[in-house]
């Protein structure tokens, strides 16, 4: 994610956050709509703990600009 060479959106979210459905499906939306000049990503942090302790994910949803 941090060697892109344009901005990433990322949201940490769990299948088990009902808000993480509707953020989810806004955050694809934008990177689909801004294809080629911004990348959208999708973090489990429930199968990516790691990340989730190094950003300090406290909630979700939860969106991170890179």
């Amino acid at each position: 994610m941090l060697n892109a060479k344009e901005p990433v959106i990322v949201l940490f979210g769990a299948s088990w956050s009902g808000p993480n459905i509707v953020v989810r499906t806004i955050v694809d939306k934008i990177g689909q709509d801004y294809q080629g000049r911004l990348k959208a990503a999708y973090v489990e942090i429930d199968e990516l703990t790691e990340n989730t302790k190094k950003y300090d994910m406290k909630s979700v949803p939860a969106t991170v600009f890179f």
